[in-house]
């Protein structure tokens, strides 16, 4: 009876920005004795993840690991497991995660501008509760103008509001989105300055205004997490949202909008299930929607049959609570 042998010591073959690729000989081991491959960013003190396990069927002598941060030294152990279920001695290496030109620290990923990015990842601790927080992205294609890379970090910026749940996204080359694209961020129930659920949504930090623009969200309460449109790239935080009482202080922006690089107008500071109607100068209806639990709503300037309107003046009509208001919109493209 042969047992399984060690694996030879693991190589890494690839460094890139969130991602390792490693290599291992298979020191004469039969072509079905799997391999378990395990990793931590503290040499296994406290913390370690597991690429592969045993009884997975992963009989590969290379593995490439995904989702790391960038920036991070990270040690890897490769043991092997035969058919008798004994396992080997470990073989290790460690290595320290390409930057790619990004802030140490991020998660990183390619949006390429065919196809859907699918990605995400976990973020670094915030705050002093510590909480480690799941981001995640679905970006169409096109969305930018040619092949970029993210990077996503952790900001401990808190602009707007009390939450310590902030991130910055740095693309490289800087790129702006030419269309909106999906961002998720998970929340932790009993969090500090969590508040309602919701009325959670997700805000834009615009350091030019020093203001925080409120994004359309939607909050999944068995996920526990945040969804948002986002049509700008900066700094973003999970913050409560309340609705107004009534729409005297409601605000409209970008206005005008240029579709080229603004996405959608925004509508806030409004009740909830506050009515919006869009009109043409001649009384055309070309859009209805009404408010979210925090009072915010978004229009894209496209019609009820999803085209695109023309460049020109609009009307938005504006009711709640038996008011109504009227605003000017302006679309430029």
């Amino acid at each position: 009876m042969t047992l399984a042998a060690a694996p030879g010591s693991p190589i890494v073959t690839i460094n890139e920005p969130s991602r390792i690729t490693l290599t291992w000989d298979a020191n004469g081991n039969h072509a079905l004795t799997e391999y378990q491959v395990l990793f931590s960013s503290d040499n296994f003190a406290a913390h370690f993840a597991t690429f592969s396990t045993f009884g997975g069927d992963f009989f590969l002598t290379t593995a490439t690991i995904s989702n790391l941060i960038t920036g991070q030294n990270y040690h890897f152990r490769v043991s092997a497991y035969d058919q008798f279920g004994r396992e080997t001695a470990q073989t290790s290496t460690q290595s320290v995660t390409n930057n790619g030109g990004g802030p140490p620290g991020s998660i990183a990923f390619p949006v390429p501008i065919q196809g859907i990015t699918t990605a995400g990842g976990t973020l670094g601790a915030t705050g002093a509760e510590g909480i480690l927080r799941q981001v995640s992205f679905r970006i169409p294609p096109h969305a930018f103008p040619q092949d970029t890379q993210f990077f996503v970090t952790t900001d401990s910026v808190k602009n707007c509001g009390g939450i310590d749940a902030s991130i910055t996204i740095t693309p490289i080359p800087s790129l702006q989105p030419d269309f909106p694209f999906e961002m998720s961020l998970q929340y932790v129930p009993g969090e500090a300055n969590l508040g309602s659920v919701s009325t959670l949504g997700i805000v834009r930090w615009d350091p030019a205004s020093s203001s925080c623009v409120p994004l359309p969200s939607v909050v999944d309460q068995a996920g526990k997490t945040v969804t948002a449109q986002i049509n700008h790239l900066s700094t973003f935080q999970l913050a409560q949202l309340a609705p107004q009482a009534n729409t005297a202080n409601s605000r409209i922006f970008p206005n005008p909008l240029y579709k080229t690089r603004n996405g959608f107008f925004t509508f806030d500071r409004m009740p909830a299930n506050t009515r919006i109607r869009i009109y043409t100068l001649h009384g055309g209806e070309v859009h209805e929607t009404t408010t979210n639990a925090s009072g915010v709503a978004t229009w894209d300037a496209t019609n009820k049959a999803g085209r695109p309107v023309a460049s020109g003046l609009y009307i938005a009509v504006i009711e709640s609570g038996g008011t109504k208001k009227k605003s000017k919109l302006v679309v430029i493209r």
